[in-house]
């Protein structure tokens, strides 16, 4: 299966007098907003929080009370909030993700509606396909907070550092604390033995102690096991740590969120307690999860119900099984549901949440980690990666469209991959260049600025490819991979590959030469902007043969745009929902210290800007260039006291509000024409 690829829905949900406002921010559709009322009187919910909060037996059918309860919540939940225009925008956006063979990641943001939060939202049943949707991969929900400053992928090499805190107080509800660490030891020991994590205890659930060995090492993921409370009247979620005499010593989010924020390379935090999501309805940052969120760690999973010891086990075993596969985080906890639900267990699977800061759940670049061996029964993945489908094809990045991808990357720096890719097989160059192009791809969308970072993994990438070349010389697999890495590089090479790579196939006899030769010549024509209408025609009859209509409806957007007569602006020539920067906007960030600009944009590609933050203002003058095939708005400039100004602005979606877009810097803006 290969491994997952995502684009965003993101949905905020508002309150709007006596009823709340669904609000799509972003996603593959564009924007949407609809009304809807609360399915469920208050009672109605504290009676499936209840029933959800009780430990049991694991179930083996559909039938429990449990079940059917959990089921009617998620149908009317998912009806309410999927209904009128934000239900047509969602439709959509999956048939779009499907055809770019993506799936769709709901990011939920309830700020602006704090009485939500507690709501299971992880329970939403699309009753179509009677689907809990967060059951599969394809549909991941996590949890947002309006938060800035998102973090970046982690280069580390294996093992992946996990810290465990087991705590046990005396004067708290008994837990065997030595047969808790012997199960989580033996659920991850095929990884403890590839060396692919490696897990280390903390001696006494002590927070000095904790703050100690933080000090003197570092890790990446803090996996707690033990007991959390919620407190009715200070609205407080707390974890049990204990004293010096091991009784309990209650600690909230803020007081664990001041003692892991020093440590950078801590960027997962994992709390096996029950009610540890769980916040008050007056403020979502209440709940330790958020807490942990909202100073600066990139991803918390808590409980948000009372979980049996066995589920907790799996869930926790499946998780980390899945990102040893390189799946995201997000992925990762879809498929740890499934395998709780798939093994008997009706309810338990939708306990835990997940709550993102990162903009994915890409938190770690993994650096050669190696192959995992397969329980006992279980059959061995392709070793040529999740990328390379049995007929050996390849995902071609449309580059002129500006297409990406984002997951974990697998593979060593240019120098280690040159040294040691001899003694690698075929298809491990080609499963290590597909990660590390896949990665340099994320990057490039990500932080586009940083070009030593993206361009140092495709040129890994390619180094890989050559020696793949080497053991089998005019492969076209290859081939088209070399092409499609040196499109970011440097385009003239990969001209010269794909001329290269058309010679090799000469006349397409197979189904799989006719698709690598159409992808080859696609990719040459969105090589340059427009795409070459002659590169296009030559590939569509290629697609023809093949009865590929995503591939055709593609080729046939981008003619028609070259074609359209008497063009006279680029709205004209692109579409005429297509971003057109000349005039006077308003810039609003969404960050922290709510900074705008205010611009004019000149015809000639000049800007007169100011910069407005706090009480501050600064001027700025430079030129803009936008590409609208990429939708990528780039402003360079300078200050008033000279400092160098540069942005790149990803246009995202248009609403009647304007259009939102995505910066360099990470941070979402908001434009509308002043």
């Amino acid at each position: 299966m290969p491994i997952p690829q995502y684009n965003d829905f993101e949905i905020a949900i508002e309150r709007d007098a006596d009823a709340y406002r669904a609000r799509v921010l972003r996603s593959p559709s564009g924007e949407a907003t609809s009304k809807f009322v609360l399915p469920f009187s208050p009672l109605e919910i504290e009676n499936l929080l209840l029933r959800m909060g009780q430990a049991r037996p694991r179930q083996r059918s559909g039938s429990s009370q449990k079940f059917q309860a959990a089921r009617a919540f998620g149908s009317k939940l998912y009806n309410a909030i999927f209904a009128d225009e934000v239900g047509q925008v969602w439709q959509k956006s999956l048939i779009l993700s499907d055809t770019q063979q993506r799936g769709l990641r709901i990011r939920l943001r309830l700020d602006d509606a704090p009485d939500l939060v507690d709501i299971p939202w992880e329970l939403l049943f699309d009753s179509s396909q009677a689907l809990f949707i967060n059951t599969t991969v394809q549909m991941p929900l996590v949890r947002a907070l309006n938060l800035s400053l998102p973090p970046r992928a982690l280069n580390i090499k294996p093992p992946l550092k996990i810290l465990v805190v087991i705590s046990a107080p005396s004067d708290a509800v008994t837990l065997d604390a030595a047969q808790e660490w012997e199960n989580l030891r033996a659920a991850l020991q095929p990884l403890i033995d590839a060396e692919i994590i490696a897990l280390e205890r903390l001696e006494e659930a002590n927070m000095q102690v904790l703050q100690q060995r933080l000090r003197r090492n570092e890790y990446h993921v803090l996996h707690f096991i033990g007991h959390g409370e919620f407190d009715p009247t200070s609205q407080q979620s707390s974890l049990l740590f204990e004293d010096e005499k091991q009784r309990a010593w209650r600690v909230n989010g803020q007081v664990l969120g001041t003692l892991l924020y020093d440590h950078k390379t801590l960027r997962f935090v994992y709390l096996n307690a029950c009610e540890g999501a769980l916040a008050g309805s007056s403020n979502p940052f209440n709940g330790i999860a958020q807490s942990l969120l909202r100073q600066g760690i990139p991803a918390v999973l808590a409980m948000q119900f009372l979980i049996t010891d066995a589920a907790a086990l799996k869930f926790s075993q499946e998780v980390y099984r899945a990102l040893a596969d390189n799946y995201p985080l997000e992925a990762a906890l879809s498929e740890a549901r499934k395998a709780l639900y798939l093994s008997g267990n009706e309810t338990e699977w939708a306990t835990p949440v997940l709550y993102l800061r990162a903009p994915d759940g890409v938190l770690f670049d993994l650096q050669d980690a190696p192959p995992v061996a397969a329980p006992s029964g279980v059959t061995s993945p392709n070793p040529a990666g999740h990328e390379i489908n049995a007929s050996g094809d390849v995902n071609i990045i449309n580059i002129g469209a500006g297409a990406q991808v984002g997951q974990i990357a697998v593979g060593k720096d240019i120098t280690q991959a040159a040294a040691s890719a001899e003694a690698l097989t075929y298809d491990e160059l080609q499963r290590r260049a597909i990660a590390a192009q896949n990665r340099a791809e994320q990057i490039w969308h990500d932080t586009p600025l940083d070009d030593d970072a993206w361009r140092k993994k495709f040129e890994e990438a390619y180094a890989l490819l050559e020696r793949a070349d080497k053991l089998r010389p005019d492969d076209i697999t290859t081939l088209l991979r070399m092409a499609q890495a040196q499109a970011r590089l440097d385009p003239l090479r990969a001209k010269k590959i794909l001329y290269h790579l058309e010679d090799v196939i000469g006349e397409p006899m197979t189904d799989d030469h006719v698709r690598k030769l159409g992808e080859a010549f696609f990719l040459h024509a969105t090589l340059s902007e427009p795409p070459s209408e002659n590169l296009l025609k030559r590939a569509r009859p290629l697609f023809e043969r093949l009865n590929d209509a995503k591939k055709l409806r593609e080729i046939d957007v981008l003619l028609q745009r070259i074609n359209k007569p008497n063009a006279a602006s680029l709205s004209d020539f692109y579409g005429g929902e297509t971003f057109v920067p000349s005039g006077h906007w308003n810039i609003q960030a969404q960050d922290m210290m709510e900074s705008r600009l205010t611009v004019e944009f000149a015809p000639n590609g000049s800007f007169q800007m100011m910069q407005h933050v706090g009480a501050y203002q600064t001027p700025i003058n430079g030129s803009w260039t936008f590409k609208p095939i990429t939708h990528e708005l780039e402003l360079q400039g300078m200050t008033n006291t000279f400092q160098s100004f540069f942005l790149i602005l990803t246009i995202a979606g248009s609403s009647s509000a304007g259009y939102g877009a995505v910066g360099s810097d990470g941070i979402r803006y908001q434009l509308t024409r002043a």
